[in-house]
């Protein structure tokens, strides 16, 4: 029965530990990662704004909802390991640039990545 107790509280300041740890985190941070396709511009747009496929070649995503425009942006709700979570399209200009961010304003965290 200790051991059980002792394995318990091990548990609990581990996860203690890790929400202290992203506590101290920055709100405003910066990932970066960069790719080269051997495919026209407008391929990799198609690939990256044609959200309704996602589910075929995103692996952790499993449905997608399009969904009415705000404010002339294009939304769309993702369902994926991570819950379902909605996005805004906050500028597109193809095959150039666009820039989603997550819409949701009730989640613990958000984002926008920029293509």
């Amino acid at each position: 029965m200790r051991w059980i107790l002792v394995a318990l509280a091990g548990l609990v300041l581990l996860v203690a530990l890790i929400a202290v740890i992203g506590a101290m985190l920055p709100k405003g941070h910066v990932a970066a990662r960069s790719a080269v396709f051997g495919r026209p511009p407008q391929e990799v747009w198609d690939a990256i704004h044609g959200f309704a496929s996602y589910p075929e070649w995103r692996r952790e995503t499993t449905k997608v909802e399009i969904l009415e425009p705000v404010e002339g942006r294009e939304r769309f709700r993702e369902t994926s390991r991570f819950g379902v979570i909605t996005f805004a399209v906050d500028e597109a200009d193809p095959p150039r640039r666009m820039v989603t961010r997550i819409a949701d304003t009730g989640l613990a965290f958000g984002g926008s990545w920029t293509y």
